[in-house]
């Protein structure tokens, strides 16, 4: 089970753990804050929708990635999938693609269709 500690730069988080969503509030200004966001099997897999991270732990989508896969090993095994893809903001990007606050970064498993 992945529970933030209030120092690890996460400030709000809503995931659901086992039918229970978890929410926790901190003073961090929204303003300094990029939402992340997951998607399809991703956001089953780490039974997580969405949560923020402090922008000024991070200055790219790689560590954006990196900062999330510390979390736990599920979390590594997710992120160090070559097929993940991201967005900011609505656009696909990689891995060196800069982020700032207010920034939503979105992850994704590869979409297949025909």
């Amino acid at each position: 089970m992945f529970v933030p500690s209030p120092m690890d730069g996460f400030t709000r988080i809503a995931c659901l753990l086992n039918n229970t969503k978890l929410q926790q509030s901190h003073t961090l200004r929204e303003n300094i804050m990029i939402k992340i966001v997951f998607f399809a099997a991703l956001r089953e897999q780490l039974a997580c929708a969405e949560l923020s991270l402090n922008a000024e732990d991070v200055k790219t989508v790689g560590d954006v990635k990196q900062r999330l896969s510390d979390k736990n090993s599920q979390w590594q095994q997710t992120f160090s999938k070559a097929s993940l893809l991201s967005a900011v903001n609505h656009d696909m990007v990689d891995d060196s693609h800069l982020v700032k606050s207010g920034d939503e970064v979105a992850f994704f498993p590869p979409v297949t269709g025909g």
